[in-house]
């Protein structure tokens, strides 16, 4: 009997720090990217807020484990193609302690003049990535899964961005559209769509006496993620010719 009464206790330990353990989303969680690779945030970004042509790396490491590290890795160029519209191509690896996906991204951004100082830009980010078990070591082969994944996905983002005299107010999906091309089906259902709703307001600013397109940008965003609380965030972002932060 002492022995069973043990053993239950252990198993409940077990389980209960198992249940204590953070399931992060499957989104970018990409919120501080405002002066560079900004196109991440929404694609229409590409053509103002990645200060074309430019080469950015961008890094998180979510928190530090002895088994792995939940990161995302984001390494982009960016180029204007003309006035109207910009362009860019990238490399991303996603680790989100579940999946790990790494693939090549691009974009493209076309800016629209519906009137004098309002813009509308239009954008989309294609990614196509690999995606497998980010720790296989603990796999144990079921009757649903008898093999370890390792799925080809394309996945679409559409976003637009509203400009007018310095007030933005954007909307992107991360993952409005997308296929398994090894299944042959949708890799996520209706109810797994990511919204974003951001605006911000630019607030010219004089600092530096060579420079005169000093910014000082709040932003505002709203995001849903299925299964998870909706998230709110304000973000500022002060820009200058020789540096930001």
């Amino acid at each position: 009997m002492k022995n069973f009464c043990g053993t239950l206790l252990i198993v409940f330990v077990v389980l209960g720090l198992k249940a204590q353990e953070v399931v992060l989303p499957s989104d970018f969680r990409q919120h501080n990217l405002t002066e560079y690779n900004g196109s991440l945030i929404n694609p229409a970004y590409s053509l103002d807020r990645n200060n074309p042509s430019s080469i950015a790396l961008w890094a998180r490491w979510q928190w530090q484990a002895y088994d792995a590290d939940p990161t995302s890795l984001f390494f982009n160029y960016t180029a204007s193609l003309n006035d109207v519209s910009a362009a860019g191509v990238g490399f991303f690896q996603h680790n989100t302690g579940i999946f790990l996906n790494t693939g090549a991204a691009l974009n493209y951004a076309y800016n629209i003049e519906l009137s004098e100082d309002v813009y509308l830009g239009v954008g989309m980010n294609l990614f196509a990535f690999q995606q497998k078990l980010a720790d296989e070591r603990f796999f144990i082969p079921n009757p649903i899964q008898t093999s370890i994944t390792n799925d080809f996905i394309v996945q679409m983002a559409p976003g637009i961005n509203l400009s007018v005299n310095g007030f933005n107010i954007g909307l992107v999906s991360e993952n409005l559209f997308d296929y398994n091309f090894s299944t042959n089906e949708r890799n996520t259902s209706p109810e797994d769509r990511m919204f974003q709703a951001m605006a911000s307001y630019d607030i010219p600013i004089e600092i530096l006496s060579t420079d005169d397109s000093s910014v000082l940008r709040p932003m505002v965003y709203y995001k849903s993620i299925p299964g998870l609380d909706n998230q709110f965030g304000l973000t500022t972002l002060l820009s200058t010719n020789k540096y930001w932060a």
